[in-house]
């Protein structure tokens, strides 16, 4: 039997009959090549018309990211987080005159708390960027 394969309403592709047998070894076949397959949803038609190629629909399912145990706490934490403008951007964006009349050991303790901000926020960027996917429980905000 002939099988082709069409990704996300692209052209159909042929793929091998072994490949093509179940979704386990398409996902098998197809993951080197398209990662998100692993998660996609693969539709197999009812019923094929004799002679025709079997045409397998894959589409790629929203990612998803941020629910479970790890996830919560993280929502949690940036929810308690306090909201303000890193005092060394505030400092910088302050005009001239102010600038030059700050005295200089509080200009040291700015930059120091400014120091501190960024390295707070690259920490929370790399955890958020190493979080496992996990489904959403959330709906976001327009759907």
């Amino acid at each position: 039997m002939a099988y082709l394969v069409r990704i996300d309403g692209g052209d159909p592709f042929p793929i091998d009959d072994e490949s093509a047998a179940t979704d386990d070894a398409l996902k098998a076949t197809l993951a080197p090549f398209y990662p998100l397959v692993a998660n996609a949803k693969i539709v197999r038609p009812a019923k094929v018309k004799e002679g025709e190629p079997t045409i397998i629909t894959i589409t790629k399912q929203a990612g998803p990211k941020g629910a479970g145990r790890v996830g919560e706490a993280v929502a949690a934490s940036l929810r308690r987080a306090r909201e303000r403008v890193n005092p060394a951007v505030a400092l910088d964006a302050a005009p001239e005159e102010i600038v030059a009349a700050t005295p200089p050991a509080e200009v040291e303790r700015v930059v120091a708390l400014g120091v501190r901000d960024t390295r707070t926020t690259r920490r929370a960027v790399d955890v958020l960027r190493r979080a496992a996917p996990a489904a959403s429980v959330d709906v976001p905000v327009g759907f």
